[in-house]
C-alpha cells in the first residue's frame, strides 16, 4: 500500500487522518446550517457537523473531546456541541 493513501502508516507509526470534506447534499445542507447560525444565534451540533465546520476527522475530533478542548453536552450516548462555545474555544487557541 502506498503512503499516501488513506488509512495507510505514516513515518510516525500512526494512520493517517483524512479531514471532513462534505460528501453529499446532506453535508452541504449541514454547512448551510451554520454558516446561517451566525453569531447572534446558538446552534446545537451533532459529531459530523463539528467535523465539517473545523475540517478535521472524527478521529481528531473524539480526542479534542476526550482532551477537553472541545466542549460538549450528552444526550445519552449522543455528543451535541453549542456552536457559540465551540468559536469561543477556537478563539481562545484551545482548538489549535
Amino acid at each position: 500500500m502506498a503512503a499516501d493513501q488513506a488509512g495507510s502508516r505514516t513515518d510516525n507509526g500512526h494512520r493517517g487522518e483524512s479531514p471532513a470534506v462534505p460528501r453529499n447534499e446532506e453535508d452541504l445542507e449541514r454547512i448551510a446550517r451554520i454558516c446561517a447560525a451566525g453569531a447572534d444565534g446558538d446552534l446545537w451540533m451533532d459529531t459530523r457537523s463539528v467535523e465539517l465546520y473545523l475540517g478535521i476527522s472524527r478521529r481528531t475530533l473524539y480526542r479534542l473531546v476526550k482532551n477537553g478542548a472541545i466542549p460538549v453536552s450528552r444526550v445519552g450516548r449522543r455528543i451535541r456541541v453549542s456552536k457559540r462555545a465551540l468559536d469561543a474555544a477556537v478563539a481562545a487557541g484551545l482548538v489549535w
